[in-house]
């Protein structure tokens, strides 16, 4: 995957329930790829995903950035504990996001982040710090329920 000149003209959102996702083997294969790295427990939060949806609905859902054809990243949008740092509270929301390597600084993390925060609105959309929240500046700053999470 490399890519020469990127057009955002060309760049669809598709939003996904975490049961489906869930059920998808193939699309829970992509948001596994994309998800590893630095940083990466997401693995391990779709693992609770899994055993929690044998039970109950996962209050959570999968934003994923389709380009020419490819998904190229991903947000995980949830109201759920996260196994990590994220504690389940009311009116708040927690996004990890995943962009692969070749299409990071495109503004692919931010345009995902902003389709978060309209989701969640009026909830507060708490922003991992390893998810470099600063780049994510611009787009915090013009939706007022983005929030960082440490």
């Amino acid at each position: 995957m490399s890519i020469r000149v990127f057009n955002p003209d060309f760049l669809k959102i598709k939003m996904v329930e975490m049961d489906d996702l869930l059920k998808s083997p193939s699309l829970l294969s992509i948001a596994r790829n994309l998800s590893k790295g630095p940083f990466a427990g997401m693995c391990s939060t779709l693992d609770k995903y899994t055993e929690l949806s044998k039970v109950r609905s996962v209050d959570a859902l999968g934003l994923f950035a389709h380009y020419l054809g490819e998904v190229v990243g991903w947000l995980l949008f949830t109201y759920e504990d996260d196994a990590h740092c994220f504690t389940r509270k009311e009116g708040e929301a927690c996004t990890h996001i995943f962009v692969h390597p070749n299409y990071r600084r495109l503004g692919i993390g931010t345009r995902l982040q902003k389709v978060a925060a309209k989701i969640a609105n009026p909830d507060v959309v708490r922003v991992y710090e390893h998810n470099n929240y600063l780049f994510f500046k611009q787009a915090m700053s013009q939706a007022s329920n983005l929030r960082d999470i440490y």
